[in-house]
């Protein structure tokens, strides 16, 4: 009888324990999931439990409608600022090779080329191989500020061929005028029409600098005499920190001096 009973008060404790331990769980699922009613409140015994609120569905699809509502409204405001400023430059351009048609303009061209040549003459020095200082840049700009970004393009490039005829260092390379027509191209999308003042035509400078004289013209470099870019580099840097400013003062003075002589208005003159 005594064995019978231990044996019946060790069931009664086993089963007490795997009743304990399920309470237990479900009390920690309980904790750790709760779910909602479709108005998004908990129920009213489980006011007291800590729950992630979750969306009812079709709540959920709403805020996603939204959302990519929000994002397809920006993409098409992004699409449609690019293609009016895509229409804006194709309309600089146009206007530009207009220029070209009359022959007031295509005198003023040939005068500013034959000023350029005769600069790369006298007013340029060699100091090595690859490094140039001159001040045959004023025509250039000169005539990228007063007919457009296609007119200064076709400048630059004209006037370094005309340049290396007259005056040739070194071999030709076909690089160097692609660099001076990019040139070109840059100073007559940011002067062209636009208000002279001295921070845009630094901001000028800087864009042609970077873009051209250091990063364009020292990979030209490269390519011609196999020397590595990163060694050329920093004689080449140091220069542009250098004439940047010395340029842009230069063709800022000239620039307002030939404004107030009204010699662009007679060069402008139909």
């Amino acid at each position: 009888m005594e064995v019978a009973g231990k044996s019946s008060e060790n069931v009664f404790t086993i089963k007490r324990v795997r009743a304990i331990i399920k309470n237990e769980t479900n009390r920690q699922s309980r904790n750790m999931c709760v779910k909602c009613h479709t108005d998004g409140e908990l129920p009213v015994d489980e006011k007291s439990i800590l729950a992630v609120h979750i969306l009812h569905p079709a709540a959920a699809h709403r805020q996603r409608a939204k959302y990519l509502l929000c994002v397809a409204k920006g993409l098409l405001q992004r699409r449609y600022i690019f293609m009016e400023k895509s229409k804006k430059l194709r309309d600089m351009f146009r206007e530009s090779l207009s220029e070209l048609r009359d022959s007031h303009t295509m005198a003023v061209i040939a005068m500013l080329l034959a000023l350029a040549v005769v600069l790369a003459i006298f007013g340029t020095v060699q100091v090595t191989d690859f490094l140039k200082i001159g001040f045959s840049f004023l025509p250039n700009e000169i005539a990228a500020m007063l007919f457009g970004p296609s007119v200064g393009g076709i400048v630059a490039g004209v006037a370094d061929i005309l340049k290396y005829l007259v005056k040739p260092v070194g071999a030709f390379f076909p690089g160097f005028t692609v660099s001076a027509v990019a040139g070109g191209i840059l100073y007559g999308l940011i002067l062209y029409k636009k208000p002279l003042t001295v921070w845009r035509i630094v901001a000028a400078k800087v864009v042609v600098a970077i873009l051209v004289n250091t990063c364009l013209n020292t990979y030209w470099l490269t390519v011609m005499y196999g020397n590595s870019f990163v060694a050329l580099l920093p004689a080449r840097l140091l220069k542009q920190l250098v004439m940047v400013p010395v340029e842009a003062v230069l063709f800022y003075l000239v620039a307002k001096t030939l404004a107030r002589a009204k010699v662009f208005a007679l060069m402008k003159s139909q």
